[in-house]
């Protein structure tokens, strides 16, 4: 009984609720500094959201994915799934009817927050994060083999799901001033996921940016998205003393990850160069997604959002 348990909860990857958590503040936080509006009320359902939403992504994701996981021969903290199936501590059928019942759960709560809480158009928006996640991992569109699903990924995290959360709090929707720029840095970050996975995604005929144009220019892409997300917020809020403010936290990683570029060789290694490369490569991932967290933080320490 205690194996199971930890498998489930090693199924459950409870790191990864970061990737819903912060979109879903950075909503609610836009809502309160543009609006005033932030109710305890609504903030619990959404964190039950999170909840629910997560474990159906993250099961289903490695119910879809098993077969490429099993070629993964150097997973990650960020990607190659959470092995409960290639070391067979789980079965497929466990993990599918487990995200079955957690997507019941989120339409049911898109069903409580459209009947009880007078959010109307909270189920829709509900489904269609279900359905984006469907047409990533699973078929026919299942979109991470076929090419698109960092664009997916984008959609999801840097726009619904902020969106979600803006709208559950102020009962209107949000511009995209603050949002689109997230939602560059998303992109940039769902590719920066797949970059460990170059090889693995390979060898299971993924098409994602990183195996069709080769891990680095998959980088060196990543960070001219970070680039053109800072320069539309730049250009779409005051600039005067943007270099200082904190809406500009974000460029600090940008820069890191641009210097960390060259170490990213995509040419034959020795077994000691390739181990190096690696790291280097886990280092610009966290980068990237640390891009993104500063993004919020800037949002939180900035007066001129208000």
């Amino acid at each position: 009984m205690e194996l199971n348990l930890r498998s489930w909860l090693q199924a459950a990857r409870p790191a990864a609720q970061i990737n819903l958590v912060l979109p879903l503040i950075l909503g609610q936080l836009l809502a309160y500094k543009l609006n005033g509006a932030f109710s305890f009320a609504m903030a619990l359902p959404l964190a039950y959201y999170s909840f629910a939403m997560h474990l159906y992504i993250v099961f289903w994701n490695d119910w879809a994915d098993h077969h490429a996981d099993r070629q993964n021969q150097h997973p990650t903290i960020f990607s190659g799934g959470s092995r409960v199936l290639p070391d067979g501590l789980l079965t497929p059928r466990d993990l599918f009817i487990a995200g079955a019942l957690a997507v019941f759960l989120v339409l049911s709560l898109g069903v409580v927050f459209t009947l009880r809480l007078d959010r109307p158009w909270t189920l829709l928006l509900f489904g269609a994060g279900t359905f984006l996640l469907w047409a990533y991992s699973i078929p026919p569109l299942r979109l991470n083999y076929r090419g698109g699903g960092e664009i997916l990924q984008g959609l999801g995290v840097g726009l619904l799901l902020p969106h979600i959360a803006y709208y559950a709090q102020s009962n209107t929707f949000t511009d995209s001033t603050y949002l689109l720029p997230y939602g560059l840095h998303q992109v940039a970050a769902a590719i920066a996921f797949t970059l460990p996975d170059t090889d693995a995604d390979k060898a299971a005929g993924k098409r994602t940016l990183a195996t069709f144009i080769g891990r680095k220019h998959a980088a060196e892409f990543t960070v001219f998205l970070g680039v053109i997300s800072q320069l539309i917020l730049f250009f779409t809020t005051d600039p005067h003393g943007f270099i200082l403010s904190p809406l500009n936290l974000p460029s600090l990683s940008l820069l890191l990850s641009f210097f960390i570029l060259p170490a990213l060789k995509t040419h034959k290694q020795t077994q000691s160069a390739e181990k190096k490369s690696r790291k280097y490569t886990l280092l610009f991932t966290s980068l990237t997604i640390a891009t993104g967290a500063l993004y919020i933080v800037g949002i939180f320490l900035s007066d001129t959002v208000q």
